[in-house]
Protein backbone atom coordinates (compact mmCIF):
# COMPACT_ATOMS: atom_id res chain seq x y z
CA UNK A 1 0.00 0.00 0.00
CA UNK A 2 2.81 2.36 0.84
CA UNK A 3 4.49 1.51 -2.44
CA UNK A 4 1.29 2.33 -4.30
CA UNK A 5 0.96 5.53 -2.31
CA UNK A 6 4.55 6.49 -3.18
CA UNK A 7 3.89 5.77 -6.86
CA UNK A 8 0.71 7.82 -6.70
CA UNK A 9 2.58 10.68 -5.03
CA UNK A 10 5.28 10.48 -7.69
CA UNK A 11 2.65 10.39 -10.43
CA UNK A 12 0.89 13.38 -8.86
CA UNK A 13 4.19 15.21 -8.65
CA UNK A 14 4.91 14.40 -12.29
CA UNK A 15 1.39 15.44 -13.23
CA UNK A 16 1.89 18.76 -11.39
CA UNK A 17 5.13 19.31 -13.31
CA UNK A 18 3.43 18.51 -16.63
CA UNK A 19 0.59 20.87 -15.71
CA UNK A 20 3.08 23.65 -14.91
CA UNK A 21 4.86 23.07 -18.22
CA UNK A 22 1.54 23.12 -20.06
CA UNK A 23 0.57 26.39 -18.37
CA UNK A 24 3.94 27.86 -19.40
CA UNK A 25 3.34 26.71 -22.97
CA UNK A 26 -0.13 28.28 -22.99
CA UNK A 27 1.29 31.56 -21.65
CA UNK A 28 4.11 31.48 -24.21
CA UNK A 29 1.64 30.78 -27.01
CA UNK A 30 -0.53 33.68 -25.89
CA UNK A 31 2.52 35.95 -25.85
CA UNK A 32 3.56 34.75 -29.32
CA UNK A 33 0.06 35.37 -30.67
CA UNK A 34 0.20 38.93 -29.35
CA UNK A 35 3.63 39.43 -30.92
CA UNK A 36 2.27 38.01 -34.17
CA UNK A 37 -0.54 40.59 -34.14
CA UNK A 38 1.96 43.41 -33.56
CA UNK A 39 4.19 42.10 -36.33
CA UNK A 40 1.20 41.89 -38.69
CA UNK A 41 0.38 45.51 -37.87
CA UNK A 42 4.01 46.50 -38.47
CA UNK A 43 4.03 44.57 -41.75
CA UNK A 44 0.85 46.30 -42.89
CA UNK A 45 2.30 49.71 -42.03
CA UNK A 46 5.53 48.83 -43.85
CA UNK A 47 3.56 47.80 -46.94
CA UNK A 48 1.66 51.11 -46.86
CA UNK A 49 4.95 52.98 -46.45
CA UNK A 50 6.43 51.08 -49.39
CA UNK A 51 3.41 51.93 -51.54
CA UNK A 52 3.72 55.61 -50.65
CA UNK A 53 7.42 55.55 -51.43
CA UNK A 54 6.77 53.81 -54.73
CA UNK A 55 4.29 56.53 -55.67
CA UNK A 56 6.78 59.18 -54.58
CA UNK A 57 9.46 57.55 -56.72
CA UNK A 58 7.13 57.55 -59.71
CA UNK A 59 6.42 61.24 -59.13
CA UNK A 60 10.12 62.06 -58.86
CA UNK A 61 10.90 60.05 -61.98
CA UNK A 62 8.13 61.85 -63.83
CA UNK A 63 9.46 65.21 -62.65
CA UNK A 64 13.00 64.22 -63.65
CA UNK A 65 11.77 63.26 -67.13
CA UNK A 66 9.92 66.56 -67.38
CA UNK A 67 13.02 68.46 -66.25
CA UNK A 68 15.08 66.59 -68.82
CA UNK A 69 12.59 67.52 -71.56
CA UNK A 70 12.66 71.14 -70.46
CA UNK A 71 16.46 71.10 -70.43
CA UNK A 72 16.48 69.67 -73.97
CA UNK A 73 14.02 72.35 -75.13
CA UNK A 74 16.20 75.03 -73.54
CA UNK A 75 19.30 73.56 -75.17
CA UNK A 76 17.54 73.72 -78.56
CA UNK A 77 16.50 77.32 -77.95
CA UNK A 78 20.02 78.22 -76.87
CA UNK A 79 21.42 76.60 -80.01
CA UNK A 80 19.00 78.57 -82.17
CA UNK A 81 19.98 81.79 -80.40
CA UNK A 82 23.68 81.01 -80.87
CA UNK A 83 23.01 80.53 -84.58
CA UNK A 84 21.25 83.89 -84.73
CA UNK A 85 24.12 85.55 -82.85
CA UNK A 86 26.63 84.03 -85.26
CA UNK A 87 24.54 85.26 -88.21
CA UNK A 88 24.39 88.74 -86.72
CA UNK A 89 28.14 88.79 -86.19
CA UNK A 90 28.65 87.77 -89.83
CA UNK A 91 26.38 90.57 -91.06
CA UNK A 92 27.96 93.22 -88.92
CA UNK A 93 31.09 93.80 -90.92
CA UNK A 94 32.69 97.05 -89.84
CA UNK A 95 30.16 99.86 -89.51
CA UNK A 96 31.88 102.06 -86.93
CA UNK A 97 29.79 103.08 -83.93
CA UNK A 98 26.80 101.01 -85.03
CA UNK A 99 29.07 98.03 -85.13
CA UNK A 100 30.29 98.62 -81.59
CA UNK A 101 26.70 98.93 -80.33
CA UNK A 102 25.71 95.73 -82.08
CA UNK A 103 28.83 93.98 -80.74
CA UNK A 104 27.87 95.12 -77.27
CA UNK A 105 24.39 93.67 -77.77
CA UNK A 106 25.90 90.46 -79.11
CA UNK A 107 28.14 90.20 -76.04
CA UNK A 108 25.13 90.66 -73.77
CA UNK A 109 23.34 87.92 -75.71
CA UNK A 110 26.35 85.65 -75.36
CA UNK A 111 26.45 86.32 -71.62
CA UNK A 112 22.73 85.58 -71.37
CA UNK A 113 23.24 82.40 -73.40
CA UNK A 114 26.11 81.35 -71.18
CA UNK A 115 23.94 81.94 -68.10
CA UNK A 116 21.15 79.94 -69.72
CA UNK A 117 23.60 77.10 -70.53
CA UNK A 118 24.70 76.98 -66.90
CA UNK A 119 21.10 77.09 -65.68
CA UNK A 120 20.09 74.31 -68.07
CA UNK A 121 23.03 72.15 -66.89
CA UNK A 122 22.15 72.72 -63.23
CA UNK A 123 18.53 71.72 -63.93
CA UNK A 124 19.64 68.57 -65.73
CA UNK A 125 22.05 67.57 -62.94
CA UNK A 126 19.46 68.30 -60.24
CA UNK A 127 16.87 66.18 -62.06
CA UNK A 128 19.32 63.30 -62.31
CA UNK A 129 20.31 63.65 -58.65
CA UNK A 130 16.67 63.76 -57.49
CA UNK A 131 15.92 60.58 -59.43
CA UNK A 132 19.01 58.81 -58.05
CA UNK A 133 18.25 59.92 -54.48
CA UNK A 134 14.67 58.65 -54.72
CA UNK A 135 15.78 55.28 -56.10
CA UNK A 136 18.40 54.96 -53.36
CA UNK A 137 15.82 55.76 -50.68
CA UNK A 138 13.44 53.12 -52.03
CA UNK A 139 16.20 50.50 -52.16
CA UNK A 140 17.24 51.29 -48.58
CA UNK A 141 13.69 50.84 -47.35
Amino acid sequence: LEDTKARCDAALQELAEVKAKLENCVAARSKLEKEKKYLEIDLSAAKEQQELLSRSLEDVQSQAAEASTLATDEANEISALKTKVAALEAQLGSKGSELEEVRSQVQRLKNALSDADESQERLRKQGQQDGADAEKTIREL
